[in-house]
């Protein structure tokens, strides 16, 4: 995952918060975007655009209790 280091990722230092040691991340197959988790937050990560979506990082409290297997 080397490629985060470019574009906004990197002013939202997320090349180095995940890049090293991310607690999770998927590829949710509803919108193919990658998703990366933290402590307690993530990130949207769209491929197509080489870029974190806006708003991000967001809490992991929107997800509630389900987060997608």
């Amino acid at each position: 995952v080397t490629h985060l280091s470019k574009g906004p990722t990197t002013s939202l230092n997320m090349a180095a918060i995940l890049t090293a040691h991310p607690d999770i991340a998927f590829v949710w197959g509803g919108n193919k975007k990658t998703y990366f988790f933290k402590g307690n937050s993530y990130w949207r990560y769209n491929e197509f655009k080489g870029a974190v979506d806006e708003n991000y990082p967001k809490s992991i409290a929107v997800w509630g209790k389900e987060l997608p297997n």
